[in-house]
């Protein structure tokens, strides 16, 4: 080794040795009082507590320090838009930030934070002065706040999840609501339960005496104990409604949360990601399943709090009659369980599909023209028959067993009053003084328990086959939602040492010990034949694919101990085939960033579409569709530009952004850079595009060949030169 590299090889050691030692983690300020007490208060109106001690890091924004606080504490934080008309009554209150008053332009100011709730056409107001609790405040002038606000919801946690376990979600937030749905369904059984107990007097000795005195007095009972009955029912439904609202609210986000996470661990461990309709089908499944086995489960405990009073009568009347009813009660209640089970396990009998129909569907309809370019339709019509009719047949065989539940539920009313006929004759005979005719209407109530426990047991097939669909989103391990440190605003500096990277477990490395220092400021290229590992080293050094060794720092930060998701938040990104998302063209440019209008209209014009836009009937509002968004490649180009400049990163990643754009468009868009206090990294085919770049480097499986300026690179007769003249042939 020579005196050069030994000397080099010393000062990295010490500079990793110090790096360790000093543990540059970012400095917490103190908390904004504010802020954190009304994260406190919406914490506690999702019946979480906020962690102690929760603190603030200096410089960051208010978005990012409500987030990672609501994280630290199992919560997420969902932003809306408070001028939106759909905002209404929420299950939790609205995080709002007031905006600064007139005169009060420090950057520093502290954010004076309330919490909203919308209550018919007035909000509530909850407010540090007036202890968090909500004050009406009639008429609200949403234009005093900032367009943005947040909804602090619980979190499904960072790992795998039972059934059990997600049963138990949304629970105390909702128990208030399941308390009243149980009080009003009692109240309602009770209400049935007088009825055979008024019905033998009435029969026994009013109608047979004549009595019109007493009829009359017994039709206004019957009238009243009808409207008692109909309202506790209505109350008990209410109060369904809520529950299911209230959870629904809550258990959406969160699988969309979760599904996401999934997502991100998987890919960041290299894993293979499922597709895409299956995914959104999971988290769709999640609440549908939740709900459904939590309906059943009310539905039969409604069915034993009306039925109980029921059985109460039955057994006062006549013990025989108890002994047989019940008898009959158990075993068709036994025979609906077991059909039901028999249903289930005809639904999901047999080895599930490699590929859903349903993905095969989508992927045939999202690359519509291949599959006409290459006349693909009788194939792709052949596998999605394939998927679809396994699951008809199973189907089919699922209502063919489900046939003998309906028949069962027929004949539940029936088989319980003969019940009661035969618990009679076994009993002497008639009972005097009505107490037969109490018996059978007491029977009569109790079928009707029984036919909607049965009707609870025939929802079990559609549960199994939802359950099998949400496997994925339980057994899967989400990304933790606190992953590091918050990073500090970034300088632009980079660096890395002796990557190595593989696509997967056994193969080549991708990228084998590449180190490379960026400075601020500086604009560099990557260059190198297909396969050189260029755009796995952007995404090495945005941690989006894991690293076998070496190491990664942002201004001396440590990748592995910062949360890399709050990093490329401050980094602008512009990927290979970039896609647009559905919604407007300016939700497509914001991304959801507080942006201004003005703002997108600079982003708009650096970009080279103002004129396109300016063209457009709606302007920035012209809708962005799922599948067909009416702009060309060139447009699609400018747009995820206009995205990338208008969140004014300190890092910009271009990775053939700018393939499909004329050459002024390209020298428009590489003026706008250049103008940009930003660190650039640009990576390009067309090895003529990184003329303007500080430094290039040329990289060859895995490894850096060449680094330096264009000219030189060009003047050195190595890799570099040879791609160019090989492009100049071509």
């Amino acid at each position: 080794m020579s005196n050069q590299a030994g000397n080099e090889f010393f000062v990295r050691s010490a500079e990793r040795i110090e790096t360790l030692l000093s543990d540059p983690r970012p400095a917490m300020s103190t908390p904004s009082p504010v802020l954190v007490d009304a994260l406190h208060a919406a914490a506690a109106a999702a019946e979480v507590k906020l962690m102690p001690g929760s603190a603030l890091v200096p410089g960051e924004p208010v978005a990012d320090s409500i987030e990672r606080l609501a994280r630290a504490a199992g919560l997420q934080v969902r932003q809306v838009r408070l001028s939106d008309q759909r905002i209404g009554e929420s299950p939790v209150p609205i995080l709002a930030l007031r905006k600064p008053a007139e005169g009060d332009a420090r950057e520093d100011a502290p954010a004076d934070a309330v919490l909203l709730t919308r209550s018919g056409d007035h909000w509530r107001v909850a407010e540090a002065a007036g202890r968090w609790k909500p004050g009406q405040a009639g008429s609200l002038a949403l234009d005093d706040f900032e367009p943005t606000g947040y909804l602090v919801l619980p979190a499904l946690p960072d790992s795998k999840l039972t059934a059990k376990g997600l049963l138990r979600f949304g629970l105390p937030q909702a128990r208030k609501d399941l308390a009243a749905f149980f009080a009003f369904t009692l109240l309602a059984g009770m209400a049935v339960a007088t009825l055979p107990l008024v019905t033998g007097p009435l029969f026994a000795t009013i109608v047979p005496e004549g009595d019109f005195g007493l009829l009359a007095n017994m039709m206004v009972f019957f009238a009243v104990l009808f409207g008692a009955n109909l309202l506790t029912r209505f109350a008990a439904g209410i109060a369904k409604l809520r529950l299911d609202g209230r959870i629904g609210f809550f258990l959406r986000a969160a699988a969309i949360d979760r599904a996401i996470r999934i997502a991100e661990g998987t890919a960041s461990t290299g894993g293979d990601l499922p597709p895409a309709p299956i995914a959104a089908l999971s988290t769709r499944s999640v609440e549908r399943w939740h709900r459904g086995v939590w309906g059943m489960a009310l539905s039969v405990i409604a069915a034993l709090l009306v039925a109980l009073p029921n059985i109460a009568v039955v057994a006062a009347t006549s013990a025989t009659g108890a002994v047989v009813i019940g008898g009959v009660v158990v075993a068709v209640i036994l025979a609906g369980g077991l059909i039901a089970r028999r249903r289930v396990q005809a639904l999901l009998s047999g080895l599930a599909a490699p590929q859903s129909w349903m993905s095969t569907a989508y992927e045939a309809l999202t690359m519509i023209d291949t599959v006409r370019a290459t006349a693909s339709e009788g194939r792709v019509f052949s596998r999605w028959t394939d998927g679809f009719l396994s699951l008809r047949h199973r189907f089919l065989k699922a209502d063919r067993v489900g046939a003998a539940s309906s028949a069962l539920e027929e004949a539940v009313e029936g088989a319980l009053v003969l019940s009661a006929i035969v618990a009679l004759a076994l009993a002497g005979g008639v009972v005097a003084g009505g107490a037969s005719i109490s018996l059978v209407v007491a029977a009569g109530s109790i079928a009707g328990a029984v036919s909607a426990v049965l009707g609870a047991f025939g929802q079990a097939t559609m549960l199994g086959l939802q359950f099998r669909m949400i496997h994925p989103l339980l057994d899967g391990v989400p990304r933790p939602a606190i992953d590091g440190w918050t990073p500090p605003p970034l300088s632009g500096a980079i660096e890395c040492r002796d990557l190595v990277c593989r696509h997967r477990a056994g193969a080549p490395a991708a990228l084998d010990g590449v180190s490379t220092r960026i400075e601020p400021g500086e604009h560099i290229g990557i260059a190198g034949p297909s396969g050189a590992g260029k755009s796995t080293l952007v995404k090495a050094l945005l941690g989006l694919i894991p690293r076998e060794s070496g190491s990664v720092t942002f201004d001396g930060f440590d990748l592995d101990r910062l949360d890399d998701r709050l990093l490329r938040r401050q980094i602008g990104i512009v990927g290979q085939g970039g896609r647009l998302f559905p919604g407007t063209l300016f939700d497509n440019i914001s991304a959801g960033a507080p942006i201004t209008m003005a703002d997108a209209w600079e982003a708009a014009g650096k970009a080279g579409l103002e004129a396109d836009i300016k063209a457009l009937p709606l302007g920035f509002g012209t809708p962005v569709g799922d599948t067909e968004c009416g702009f060309s490649g060139g447009q699609i180009q400018r747009i995820l530009l206009a995205r990338a400049f208008a969140a004014k990163p300190k890092i910009l990643i271009l990775d053939e952004a700018t393939s499909a754009l004329d050459p002024a468009l390209q020298a428009h868009v590489a003026w706008a850079i250049d103008e940009m206090d930003a660190t650039v990294i640009s990576i390009a085919h067309r090895l003529e595009t990184l003329k303007a770049c500080d430094r290039i480097l040329v990289l060859d499986r895995g490894r850096v060949a060449e680094s330096g300026a264009y000219e030189d690179l060009l003047a050195g007769d190595g890799l570099f030169f040879e791609l160019i003249e090989a492009q100049d042939a071509a």
